[in-house]
């Protein structure tokens, strides 16, 4: 019989909240190939609304290069449109900005460190 492993960490989830004109889209947890198609998904529904999309990476544990894969392609897909825009929110202690800072995202993909900021960036954009 193998040991429980007490400190296993579920696979992770998404929520898609509305912040005004804004879609909001937060990562919990890790995430792989397995929450790439949703995360794909929800910004594809929100870009077909015409919103503006801010993933919150807050509270990520792990990403993985398809996720990376899934916001480059949402990145893409926001610049078709001219009223709408994707930014990021990553803490400057979460584990997502490393990653970011290695695969230089964050240069193409605007990030900022709070939800707060992140909306107040996309202003007037935010609207459809």
């Amino acid at each position: 019989m193998c040991p429980r492993k007490e400190d296993a960490t579920a696979i992770g989830t998404i929520e898609v909240d509305r912040e005004g004109d804004v879609q909001v889209v937060s990562l919990h947890g890790e995430h792989d190939i397995s929450t790439a198609p949703e995360l794909r998904g929800a910004l594809e529904r929100a870009q077909a609304a015409g919103d503006a999309v801010v993933v919150d990476l807050g509270e990520v544990e792990f990403v993985d290069s398809t996720v990376l894969q899934a916001l480059l392609q949402g990145r893409t897909s926001t610049e078709q449109g001219a009223e709408r825009r994707l930014v990021l929110v990553v803490p400057d202690d979460g584990v997502a900005r490393r990653l970011l800072s290695l695969t230089n995202l964050d240069e193409l993909i605007p990030a900022y460190t709070t939800r707060a900021e992140a909306i107040a960036a996309l202003g007037g954009r935010a609207g459809r």
